[in-house]
């Protein structure tokens, strides 16, 4: 009795430092120069950023930790000019892998979630790089009416992902993926615009700070 009172209490000290855990970010950067200083910045509540760790890189890897109070919207900056990697930040390990041409970030259930509409909006668009090229090939032979249905497809495409978009707003309104979706339309739009994609939100992420910026 005595044995198995030890170890439940053992069990429960154990769930009691996982919940107190941080965040740990593991990068594989092979392609970046040792002594490069990589940040972790993440969206703040007047729309600015800060700066929550920083690594320097040393054989192509960095490590960045810490403790965050509640899930937030950060980036990964400073692996190439003009660069950042989107990253859904919780306490969690994560790895960030940039070995090909498009960035790889694991961990959490926010960062799978939008993993997941990512891969979704990459096998949609898979065939916009040669669409783009015939595009320009027919405009400088002046085939208008090649131009004209490429431009249809795009039209579809894009028809095919705006629907894909409200499927995701409609089951993940309640998390931070779905706010940042709305996000990266403004300010492009007006908010008259938006606001179809925005009543798609739960409530709670309509009042959050970062709910807050797609209204101002």
């Amino acid at each position: 009795m005595k044995q198995n009172f030890f170890l439940i209490f053992c069990l429960a000290l154990l769930a009691g430092c996982d919940i107190n855990k941080g965040f740990t970010i593991d990068g594989v950067v092979p392609d970046v120069e040792n002594g490069r200083t990589i940040y972790l910045v993440a969206l703040a509540m007047n729309s600015q950023w800060d700066t929550l760790g920083m690594s320097v890189v040393e054989n192509g890897k960095f490590k960045i930790e810490g403790k965050i109070p509640e899930p937030r919207i950060a980036q990964i900056r400073g692996i190439e000019k003009r660069q950042s990697i989107p990253l859904f930040l919780e306490n969690v390990p994560f790895l960030v892998k940039v070995t090909g041409e498009r960035p790889v970030v694991t961990g959490g259930e926010l960062q799978r979630i939008s993993n997941e509409f990512n891969d979704v909006k990459a096998e949609i668009y898979k065939d916009m790089p040669e669409m783009e090229k015939a595009f320009r090939e027919a405009r400088e032979q002046k085939n208008w009416s090649r131009c004209e249905q490429l431009i249809k497809e795009e039209e579809r495409l894009d028809s095919i992902y705006n629907e894909a978009e409200r499927q995701i707003l409609a089951e993940w309104g309640n998390t931070l993926v779905a706010v940042y979706l709305v996000s990266r339309h403004h300010p492009k739009m007006r908010f008259e615009r938006l606001k179809p994609m925005y009543d798609r939100l739960s409530e709670e992420m309509k009042n959050s700070p970062y709910g807050q910026v797609i209204t101002q």
